[in-house]
């Protein structure tokens, strides 16, 4: 209905049922994987070095910083006390949001790693990355996000979290259908930005809308679209 209202031209009916039957099939994966039984988190979350993060941060290599709240790990540099907790704030805020939609829990906290800039997060993604190799553990679950990009786009955790809910509810998704991951965290975000509905509404037009069985990396609008119909 709303793909049909971007252009207020009635779709063919082959397309319509193309769609429907699609949304449908969609819907049932969305439905089964929200249905899931949430994990319950492990009796190990919550050890002795958590009660001393509690307390205040602690500082780690370069002068970064580490600290903790009920789903978060948070590594940063030195940001201003009202900052931080700011950032807490969202990031739980972000996380009742996704996981009360998806009525899942994560298994673990998640790595919240804060750089200051955009331009920072390649810096932050190798941190990770690094931090895992010198633990000798497998990679875990992390965000990596800028204080810019937090002050500029609205609901940015959510997109972002969101990511982590669907590779560990759906760990293949990302490889088995591109758009999946993209278009359902575009979704909870439950914004749209005015160059895709722009873009969606000229190909609606055009009669340029995509079969949904062959969606691509490149068709996150469309699989934005797709989850909002379902």
């Amino acid at each position: 209905a709303r793909l049909r209202r971007l252009d207020r031209l009635p779709l063919p009916r082959t397309s319509v049922r193309r769609i429907a039957a699609l949304s449908v099939a969609y819907a049932g994966a969305v439905a089964i994987s929200a249905a899931a039984t949430p994990t319950p988190p492990p009796s190990s979350r919550h050890t002795e070095a958590d009660a001393t993060l509690s307390h205040g941060a602690q500082t780690i290599s370069d002068g970064w910083l580490v600290d903790s709240s009920e789903h978060f790990e948070f590594l940063y540099e030195k940001l201003h006390p009202s900052r931080l907790d700011e950032v807490k704030q969202r990031a739980e805020d972000a996380y009742v949001q996704v996981s009360g939609r998806l009525k899942y829990d994560l298994s673990d906290r998640v790595l919240l790693i804060v750089v200051r800039q955009n331009s920072d997060v390649a810096d932050g993604v190798a941190r990770s990355a690094r931090m895992t190799a010198a633990s000798g553990g497998s990679a875990r679950q992390h965000v990596v996000i800028s204080m810019e990009l937090l002050d500029t786009l609205a609901g940015a955790l959510v997109h972002e979290l969101t990511h982590s809910f669907a590779f560990e509810i759906i760990p293949k998704a990302a490889s088995a259908a591109p758009w999946l991951a993209e278009g359902l965290a575009e979704h909870q975000r439950g914004l749209w930005p005015v160059a895709d509905y722009r873009q969606m509404r000229e190909d609606a037009i055009n009669r340029r809308v995509p079969p949904f069985d062959a969606l691509s990396a490149d068709d996150r609008p469309w699989g934005h679209a797709l989850f909002d119909f379902v």
